[in-house]
């Protein structure tokens, strides 16, 4: 298919072969974004950063009792 587009058509080759590439590209990078989980971590990420945040905007007991 690929020899054909460019036999009868060569002036959108290089435009073809830019677009497989492109496609290529993204799709290794979609294959790796999911390999790593990197949506998880993310995930886990802002749940325990929200936790910190949490943690520090509440007073310990220990602080309380010395006031």
């Amino acid at each position: 298919m690929r020899l054909y587009i460019i036999k009868r058509n060569p002036g959108v080759a290089e435009h073809y072969l830019a677009a497989c590439a492109h496609i290529e590209h993204f799709m290794e990078y979609r294959q790796i974004v999911r390999d790593q989980k990197i949506e998880s971590q993310l995930e886990e990420f802002l749940t325990h950063e929200a936790e910190v945040q949490l943690k520090s905007a509440v007073p310990s007991k220990t602080a309380a009792l010395q006031h």
